[in-house]
């Protein structure tokens, strides 16, 4: 290994690119549309936000978006996926909201989920949380996922009637880009 005992060259090398850390740190994202998923982790969060007075309590699953790869058998990761499920019902609370008053996304997602799993026979109607939860570790499901930037006009999403070239731009601007959970269905084999 070489030790390097001269910078001196080095002082008029720019040290730093903003826009190539911002690729090299940002997590990565799939392109809208459905992937098979295994959950990889399940983290239990519990926390005031201000918003219920009993506090929120809910989890948030983490999971790889794969698709089939070009051999038969293989898989390729696309992006990770982390989304939440509230087994609890909470509704909205903000009363500017159009959604005041209805379930928070977070609890329609519980229920998609335990439909999936009794779709594939993993849970039935008399499954506690806990078995629900360990039935998601034990059972494939599949996302529906959209990928999204983050506009001065808000969530953008690209993807199905998105005008060509809208991706381009946003990453040209350098909008944060996420992926969103949308639906939770049954695992299905990748044609």
């Amino acid at each position: 290994m070489a030790v390097i005992e001269n910078f001196e060259d080095l002082h008029d090398v720019a040290g730093v690119d903003e826009a190539k850390e911002k690729k090299a740190t940002e997590f990565p994202t799939a392109p809208t549309g459905h992937y098979n998923a295994q959950i990889a982790k399940v983290t239990r969060i519990e926390g005031d936000d201000g918003r219920w007075d009993e506090g929120l309590e809910y989890v948030r699953l983490g999971a790889p978006l794969v698709v089939a790869g070009e051999e038969e058998g293989t898989q390729r990761t696309l992006g990770y996926a982390n989304f939440n499920v509230a087994w609890k019902e909470y509704t909205e609370q903000d009363e500017a909201k159009k959604s005041y008053g209805k379930p928070l996304p977070m609890c329609n997602m519980y229920h998609m989920l335990t439909k999936a799993l009794r779709e594939l026979e993993a849970i039935t109607v008399e499954s506690t949380v806990a078995e629900v939860f360990q039935a998601v570790i034990d059972n494939p499901i599949r996302l529906s996922v959209t990928r999204n930037y983050l506009t001065p006009e808000g969530w953008r999403t690209i993807g199905g009637n998105s005008p060509a070239g809208r991706e381009l731009e946003y990453i040209k601007e350098g909008y944060d880009c996420r992926n969103f959970i949308n639906r939770i269905m049954t695992y299905k084999e990748d044609e």
